[in-house]
């Protein structure tokens, strides 16, 4: 059978590495070495952890945000017709002042008029 000059050379460095890895070793080393390993499993389930609780957080924040656009959004929908609103009471007051202008206008020119006839006729007794 030919498996291939390049998979037999790959599959007899892992071998050798992992040969050369527990060749010799001692109880301490071993214990060191299970001690890292430990302590890479927790820095590795930490890191899951941190992963899943960014994730939820960047999901409820995501919420958040929608929820502050929509919000933002009907808040200057709102705003809109307020100004249009204010834009018609501005042109309303305006008439009215207009109105009023007028309305005393007419008015001093009655009293006016009333009193020039008022003197007239006092100056006629």
């Amino acid at each position: 059978m030919d498996y291939g000059g390049d998979d037999v050379s790959v599959v007899k460095r892992s071998v050798s590495r992992t040969y050369n890895v527990y060749r010799g070793t001692s109880p301490a080393t071993q214990n060191r070495l299970e001690s890292r390993i430990r302590e890479l499993e927790d820095a590795l389930d930490a890191e899951r952890d941190g992963r899943v609780r960014a994730e939820k957080s960047v999901t409820e924040l995501s919420f958040r945000l929608e929820q502050v656009q929509d919000s933002l959004d009907e808040q200057g929908s709102s705003t809109s017709a307020q100004i249009e609103l204010n834009k018609k009471r501005e042109y309303e007051i305006n008439k009215l002042r207009k109105d009023l202008d007028l309305a005393n206008a007419q008015f001093e020119a009655a009293e006016a008029s009333l009193r020039k006839r008022h003197n007239e006729a006092v100056n006629d007794l």
